[in-house]
């Protein structure tokens, strides 16, 4: 049975007669608890608030004679000030929720009829294959998710009046089928009308909870700066409209955590009851992939943001995002997959989760042997009439509700165009993620050099861009130097990953260390547990510090043995790039060796300038927490002192990888000669009294080196595993 309209002209359909069952006791059970719980939820808060006003109001009257009456003392009178004080604190953070600011909408956009018959007839015929109500309203937001909600109103919700919202980036990246399990899911919720009452009047009270918990105004973020500067009594006072914002928020999220418990039970029967009508249409392998396709594409939604801030930074906007977070699916290589999927399949249902883990859905899904009714194929996004144009439009209104004011059209050009180099940088970092298994970071770099390529089983051997093959001999040797190495990382893998684990904890509490310093020495007063020091003290900071550096030491010993394994990995499968097999199965195989050659000394040099890269690391994140904490102590000598330090470090350091990278080309250019390797990582150094300057160059030059060094690596990687499969040898059999 096809779904897919021979026309796009929407007919007249007849709908199936309901089928009357009668609902499980537990499921009405649950209906009766979120009902309750809708109401009993809101009036236990506004009674906490009442406790706590008359409670004010007993100390305000009932204990006066603390402060004025004939055995007052001073302390008596600051007893009677102090609970005024946190009393009043505690009542304003109560009431704030209930003075919310108004939010912005979201920027999603309704398609009729007229402009896309093609997809309403589409829905109409599954709404009827399934027996349940059409949506009053279909939507397209920028979301990768879709949804089935109550229309806004109250007479929607008393009528049950519904409507449908797509994703346009799921949209785009689906294929026909699997976005038919998907509409089969949203649509299956339209025959919960109870239930969906229910949960929406759940869900609306969970969700003003949960803001008013997460809320926080700039002059609490004031309080919470101020409290590190020696000023006894604004730290007192920050720190009590802390403790209340923290009391008032547990029991907001207590609130929260009770609305989701009572009604947990009901809404992941809900989904069950859902994705058994999407199994039904498309079948259950076909349902099991769609949640793992669209895992993927959350992913590469991103992946797609973190490029959009890139460009956005330097004045370009993609003109369609469901097309840019669809080019990023390409940086998801099979290895990339197979370990999402492998994580993914190890989720597990909490108790109280109002929705079942995916893993739990998935393994339902394929344990129902059901083929489903739907048979077409082909991408989801044809049955829009113009699929292009409706995400450019989708997208402009998606800027306008983020952006605001700062959202300038001009700004925007080809997604295309702009996916051009900086897509190829994520490839890169998916491709070190998969041939690596997710071990290697910036945080511990791998070096290359074209010695290790040069380097055979029993000595020197030809360069590997030449094109000569190599003897059967040495790619006998090769081969099994390579199989071994992956041997090792097989069995080590799970010692090294704890052991990589250990090296970014240590890391981090050397950083902790660096900022605590950089606030002591400029007459900070801070809290010792805010950066992981056991008591507070510079002394204490640089002991911190000098251990976390010594542990990061021992750790880098335990990974040798390791990191040298994966190293032979990489060498010997890109040595193989001239075995005559190899280039027989790899037409590209000669250009492969040949983009080897040419970038190894790039990676070299990165290699080179590690530890100054490392040192301007530890000076940036310093430089950062003093301009964190410079407004208002901008006359401070200790603050100027510490400044001038900083930024000096971070000028020797730049200055160092300017002279590192002298006499090498920038490896991507247009042409050869185009750009220089120093002027690529940095541009001018700032003006020596720019703070704010020194740090965004760190900044920037950082991004650049690791950006190139992923770029490069992650080119040497998809040679190397290319080599890998043609040789046989599939991903490495781990457990992540």
């Amino acid at each position: 049975m096809s779904l897919l309209p021979k026309s796009g002209v929407p007919k007249t359909l007849r709908r199936r007669k309901k089928i009357e069952a009668h609902p499980p006791v537990a499921y009405v059970l649950g209906l009766l608890a979120v009902g309750a719980a809708t109401v009993v939820l809101p009036a236990s808060y506004l009674a906490i608030c009442g406790g706590v006003l008359w409670l004010l109001r007993a100390h305000l009257v009932g204990n006066l004679h603390w402060a004025m009456g004939p055995d007052a003392g001073f302390s008596t009178g600051l007893a009677y000030v102090l609970g005024v004080l946190i009393l009043v604190e505690l009542s304003l953070f109560l009431l704030r929720p209930f003075i919310t600011g108004r939010r912005r909408p979201k920027a999603d956009m309704s398609i009729t009829p007229g402009e896309e018959p093609r997809l309403h007839a589409f829905i109409l015929q599954i709404c009827t294959a399934l027996g349940s109500p059409a949506p009053m309203r279909i939507q397209v937001s920028m979301d990768v998710n879709a949804s089935a909600r109550l229309a806004p109103g109250w007479t929607n919700f008393w009528t049950g009046g519904l409507e449908l919202v797509l994703g346009l980036p799921l949209v785009r990246g689906l294929e026909l089928g699997q976005f038919a399990g998907v509409l089969a899911h949203e649509l299956g919720h339209f025959r919960q009308g109870a239930a969906m009452r229910m949960v929406y009047g759940i869900r609306s009270v969970n969700h003003w909870f949960s803001r008013a918990a997460s809320r926080e105004d700039n002059w609490e973020r004031d309080l919470a700066a101020r409290n590190q500067r020696l000023d006894p009594f604004l730290f007192c006072l920050g720190w009590s409209a802390r403790i209340c914002a923290w009391i008032v928020s547990q029991i907001l999220k207590t609130h929260v955590r009770a609305g989701q418990a009572v009604s947990s039970v009901l809404l992941r029967q809900m989904e069950h009851e859902a994705d058994s009508a999407a199994i039904r249409l498309v079948g259950g392998e076909t349902f099991a992939n769609m949640v793992l396709e669209a895992k993927v594409i959350e992913a590469a939604w991103g992946l797609a943001n973190r490029s959009l801030g890139m460009a956005l930074r330097e004045g370009r906007l993609a003109d369609d995002l469901p097309a840019l977070v669809a080019a990023h699916t390409r940086v998801f290589i099979p290895e990339v997959r197979l370990k999402m999927e492998r994580s993914l399949l190890a989720e597990k249902t909490a108790l109280f989760d109002t929705h079942p883990s995916l893993a739990d859905r998935v393994r339902r899904a394929r344990r129902i042997s059901v083929r489903g009714v739907f048979r077409a194929g082909g991408p989801s996004h044809t049955l829009f009439s113009d699929f292009a144009a409706l995400s450019r439009r989708v997208t402009t209104s998606f800027y306008r509700r983020d952006l605001g004011e700062d959202f300038n059209p001009s700004r925007m050009m080809s997604t295309s165009d702009l996916v051009t180099g900086q897509s190829e940088v994520q490839v890169g970092e998916a491709a070190v993620t998969g041939y690596f298994l997710g071990l290697l970071t910036n945080l511990r770099p791998m070096w290359l050099t074209a010695a290790d390529l040069e380097c055979g089983p029993d000595g020197p051997i030809e360069p590997v861009s030449r094109k000569a093959s190599m003897e059967p001999a040495d790619s006998g040797k090769l081969q099994a130097r390579l199989k071994a190495a992956r041997a090792h990382i097989e069995a080590d893998h799970s010692r090294a990953a704890e052991k990589y684990r250990a090296f970014g904890v240590a890391d981090a509490r050397m950083l902790d260390a660096v900022q605590a310093l950089a606030l002591m020495r400029a007459n900070f007063w801070i809290e010792p547990g805010d950066f992981q020091l056991r008591k507070g003290g510079a002394l204490q900071a640089a002991q911190a510090f000098k251990e976390a550096e010594a542990e990061q030491r021992h750790i880098s010993a335990g990974l040798a043995a390791f990191e040298d394994a994966m190293r032979m990995r990489m060498a010997s499968a890109l040595r193989l790039l001239s075995d005559s097999h190899v280039r027989e199965c790899l037409l590209d195989a000669g250009a492969c060796a040949q983009e080897v050659t040419r970038l190894l000394p790039v990676l070299a040099a990165l290699g080179g300038v590690q530890s100054r890269l490392e040192s301007l690391r530890r000076s940036f994140h310093g430089m950062g927490i003093l301009l964190e904490n410079l407004e208002g102590n901008e006359s401070s000598p200790e603050m100027e002192a510490q400044l001038k330090t900083h930024a000096l470090a971070i000028r020797l350091e730049l200055e160092a990888l300017g002279a590192g990278f002298n006499g090498l080309e920038y490896p991507f250019g247009s042409k050869p000669g185009s750009s220089g390797l120093a002027d690529y990582a940095m541009d001018a150094l700032p003006a020596e009294h720019d703070y704010g300057a020194h740090y965004a160059a760190a900044e920037e030059a950082m991004g650049r080196c690791y950006a190139l060094y992923f770029r490069i690596l992650g080119r040497l990687a998809l040679a190397a595993g290319r080599v890998e499969g043609v040789l046989g040898l599939g991903p490495l059999e781990v457990d992540y």
